[in-house]
Protein backbone atom coordinates (compact mmCIF):
# COMPACT_ATOMS: atom_id res chain seq x y z
CA UNK A 1 0.00 0.00 0.00
CA UNK A 2 1.14 3.54 -0.70
CA UNK A 3 -0.44 4.97 2.48
CA UNK A 4 2.18 7.16 4.10
CA UNK A 5 4.61 6.81 1.15
CA UNK A 6 6.69 9.80 0.05
CA UNK A 7 7.89 10.52 -3.48
CA UNK A 8 11.71 10.57 -3.49
CA UNK A 9 12.17 11.18 -7.23
CA UNK A 10 9.94 11.57 -10.26
CA UNK A 11 11.91 11.85 -13.48
CA UNK A 12 12.28 10.71 -17.06
CA UNK A 13 14.17 7.46 -17.55
CA UNK A 14 14.06 4.26 -19.55
CA UNK A 15 12.71 0.73 -19.20
CA UNK A 16 13.98 -1.97 -21.58
CA UNK A 17 15.48 0.73 -23.80
CA UNK A 18 12.22 2.69 -24.12
CA UNK A 19 11.34 6.04 -22.55
CA UNK A 20 9.57 5.80 -19.22
CA UNK A 21 8.62 7.92 -16.26
CA UNK A 22 10.42 6.63 -13.17
CA UNK A 23 8.88 7.32 -9.77
CA UNK A 24 10.67 6.24 -6.58
CA UNK A 25 8.71 6.09 -3.32
CA UNK A 26 9.99 5.76 0.24
CA UNK A 27 7.36 3.52 1.79
CA UNK A 28 6.15 3.92 5.35
CA UNK A 29 7.70 1.46 7.81
CA UNK A 30 4.68 -0.39 9.17
CA UNK A 31 5.28 -2.42 12.31
CA UNK A 32 3.20 -3.89 15.09
CA UNK A 33 3.54 -2.02 18.39
CA UNK A 34 5.43 -5.03 19.81
CA UNK A 35 8.09 -4.75 17.08
CA UNK A 36 8.69 -0.99 17.34
CA UNK A 37 12.26 -0.41 18.49
CA UNK A 38 13.29 -3.97 17.62
CA UNK A 39 13.19 -3.52 13.83
CA UNK A 40 14.99 -0.76 11.94
CA UNK A 41 14.49 -0.25 8.22
CA UNK A 42 17.63 0.74 6.30
CA UNK A 43 15.66 0.85 3.07
CA UNK A 44 11.99 0.51 2.17
CA UNK A 45 11.49 1.68 -1.40
CA UNK A 46 9.21 1.10 -4.37
CA UNK A 47 10.21 2.11 -7.90
CA UNK A 48 7.63 2.34 -10.67
CA UNK A 49 8.34 2.59 -14.41
CA UNK A 50 5.41 4.07 -16.31
CA UNK A 51 4.91 4.11 -20.08
CA UNK A 52 3.87 7.11 -22.19
CA UNK A 53 0.19 6.70 -21.24
CA UNK A 54 1.14 6.26 -17.55
CA UNK A 55 0.46 2.51 -17.73
CA UNK A 56 2.84 0.57 -15.44
CA UNK A 57 5.66 -1.23 -17.27
CA UNK A 58 7.47 -2.57 -14.20
CA UNK A 59 7.86 -2.17 -10.46
CA UNK A 60 10.55 -3.04 -7.94
CA UNK A 61 10.39 -3.17 -4.15
CA UNK A 62 13.51 -3.27 -1.99
CA UNK A 63 13.37 -3.76 1.79
CA UNK A 64 16.43 -3.95 4.04
CA UNK A 65 16.01 -4.27 7.78
CA UNK A 66 17.88 -5.07 10.95
CA UNK A 67 16.26 -6.83 13.86
CA UNK A 68 17.55 -6.68 17.41
CA UNK A 69 16.02 -8.20 20.52
CA UNK A 70 18.04 -8.85 23.67
CA UNK A 71 21.08 -10.81 22.39
CA UNK A 72 19.45 -11.80 19.09
CA UNK A 73 20.49 -9.83 16.00
CA UNK A 74 19.46 -10.48 12.41
CA UNK A 75 19.42 -8.80 9.01
CA UNK A 76 17.10 -9.27 6.06
CA UNK A 77 17.25 -8.01 2.47
CA UNK A 78 14.32 -8.53 0.12
CA UNK A 79 13.92 -7.52 -3.51
CA UNK A 80 10.88 -8.16 -5.69
CA UNK A 81 10.36 -6.98 -9.24
CA UNK A 82 7.35 -7.25 -11.49
CA UNK A 83 7.15 -6.82 -15.28
CA UNK A 84 3.77 -5.94 -16.78
CA UNK A 85 2.19 -6.16 -20.22
CA UNK A 86 -0.85 -4.31 -21.50
CA UNK A 87 -3.05 -6.95 -23.16
CA UNK A 88 -6.30 -5.65 -24.58
CA UNK A 89 -7.86 -3.60 -21.80
CA UNK A 90 -6.02 -5.46 -19.01
CA UNK A 91 -2.73 -5.05 -17.21
CA UNK A 92 -1.05 -8.45 -16.82
CA UNK A 93 1.94 -9.38 -14.68
CA UNK A 94 4.16 -11.38 -17.02
CA UNK A 95 7.24 -11.79 -14.82
CA UNK A 96 8.04 -11.90 -11.13
CA UNK A 97 11.55 -11.98 -9.72
CA UNK A 98 12.09 -12.34 -6.00
CA UNK A 99 15.24 -12.66 -3.93
CA UNK A 100 15.75 -12.69 -0.19
CA UNK A 101 18.81 -13.04 1.95
CA UNK A 102 18.89 -13.17 5.71
CA UNK A 103 21.37 -13.78 8.48
CA UNK A 104 21.19 -14.16 12.22
CA UNK A 105 22.30 -16.39 15.09
CA UNK A 106 25.21 -17.68 12.97
CA UNK A 107 22.92 -18.79 10.16
CA UNK A 108 22.60 -17.45 6.60
CA UNK A 109 19.88 -18.04 4.06
CA UNK A 110 19.24 -17.12 0.44
CA UNK A 111 16.16 -17.66 -1.67
CA UNK A 112 15.46 -16.75 -5.29
CA UNK A 113 12.38 -17.14 -7.44
CA UNK A 114 11.60 -16.31 -11.07
CA UNK A 115 8.13 -16.84 -12.49
CA UNK A 116 7.01 -15.96 -16.00
CA UNK A 117 3.67 -16.09 -17.79
CA UNK A 118 3.04 -16.33 -21.51
CA UNK A 119 0.25 -14.16 -22.87
CA UNK A 120 -1.63 -15.61 -25.81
Amino acid sequence: TLDGAKVVTDQAGTWAGKPARVIVFRLADKLDDDDAGKVKFAQNRLTLWLGPELVPLAAERVVEMKISFLIFKAESKQKKSWHFAHVGDRLVRVRLESSESSSGMGQKGNEQLVATAKVR
